[in-house]
């Protein structure tokens, strides 16, 4: 058997995968190919199917979860336990993302926002024109 030309053997230029498939030239004799290329379709989707996770198969856990992390969280999973197992841990997974935007750009904007008003501009360095008062307004 005389082996495929490179470009042949790229995994993108593989033939295509299914009950039937149409076997390329250069594979008609080797059995172990024939039979490769008969099995792929089905194999790809056993590995589509086995990377979908179960409602009882546990998630992966965070990298960065520490014990002080664990035991904030650890109520608000309690919390949304029946919502998760009913729309696939999307309600946990927004409420996280929620409080991380929250705690990392509005807290912070709040903050320099407070300094700003009440402690440079309240000094005189920032000046702000101020309504006219007008006798006998309010």
């Amino acid at each position: 058997m005389t082996s495929p030309e490179l470009s042949k053997a790229r995994l993108d230029l593989r033939p295509p995968a299914g009950v039937n498939p149409e076997i390329p030239s250069w594979a008609k004799n080797d059995y172990v190919l024939n039979k490769w290329i008969q099995e792929e379709r089905p194999r790809r989707r056993r590995y589509l199917k086995d990377q979908q996770l179960e409602a009882w198969e546990p998630l992966p856990r965070s990298q960065f979860e520490k014990p002080i992390f664990e035991a904030f969280n650890k109520p608000f999973r309690k919390l949304f336990a029946p919502l998760n197992a009913r729309f696939s841990n999307k309600p946990l997974h927004y409420f996280l993302v929620t409080r991380r935007v929250v705690s990392r750009v509005f807290v912070p904007m709040w903050i320099v926002h407070y300094f700003v008003k009440y402690h440079i501009a309240a000094k005189g360095n920032i000046t702000v024109s101020k309504p006219l008062v007008y006798p006998g307004g309010k």
